[in-house]
């Protein structure tokens, strides 16, 4: 397995690449990383190679005092990969600590996304990186809510507040939808952002 720094020529490839891999994310795209201003950061994406082919994928940049760091201008960021079996991990962290010594790196600072995005959960990667040295600095709890037509999700809540929710929803006459109607959805969350000084992370 080799290494190699990312190039224009390869961004069709690693976004089909996150597209069709087990844990990317949006936050993983090349074209997520375009919608910074140009030159607001560089980045030193790296890619994995085995016979030529994509087998994982690790966005970030190299610190000015030579820590690799993963994420840079997104949430997470970390190793992307399909579906893994553990040999497979244990080889892609292998490699990257061979290159990570080769270029004088003196660490690496990776930040996963939470397991709920991975389209089969799978923790091979995380024990391989364990197993190969390394070590947690901080834990983030995070709280999702599976969203299925089949799941009444207020049936989580106490029964006082399913009762608050429902009361409320039949009185205003309010229902929840998705939809693409961002030219509405923009002035509010202008709006609500107001209220505490700040401005929305993202433009319309």
């Amino acid at each position: 397995m080799e290494i190699i720094k990312y190039s224009e020529e390869w961004k069709e490839k690693w976004d089909r690449f996150v597209l069709e891999s087990n844990n990317g994310t949006m936050f993983h795209q090349q074209k997520f990383f375009d919608y910074h201003t140009p030159g607001k950061f560089k980045f030193d994406h790296l890619i994995f190679l085995e016979k030529g082919n994509i087998k994982a994928l690790l966005p970030g940049r190299i610190s000015s005092d030579k820590i690799f760091e993963s994420p840079v201008g997104a949430s997470y960021g970390s190793i992307v990969t399909k579906d893994i079996k553990f040999a497979d991990a244990m080889e892609v962290v292998s490699a990257l600590l061979a290159y990570s010594r080769s270029i004088g790196l003196k660490g690496l600072e990776l930040t996963a996304a939470p397991m709920i995005y991975e389209n089969h959960p799978n923790q091979n990667l995380d024990f391989a990186m364990l197993w190969q040295g390394f070590k947690y600095s901080l834990h983030y709890i995070s709280s999702a809510i599976k969203l299925d037509k089949d799941i009444d999700i207020l049936e989580r809540f106490s029964p006082t507040i399913r009762r608050n929710i429902r009361k409320t929803m039949k009185d205003f006459n309010l229902r929840v939808e998705e939809n693409e109607r961002y030219d509405e959805f923009y002035p509010i969350l202008i709006e609500n952002k107001s209220r505490h000084n700040v401005k929305p992370t993202h433009s319309y």
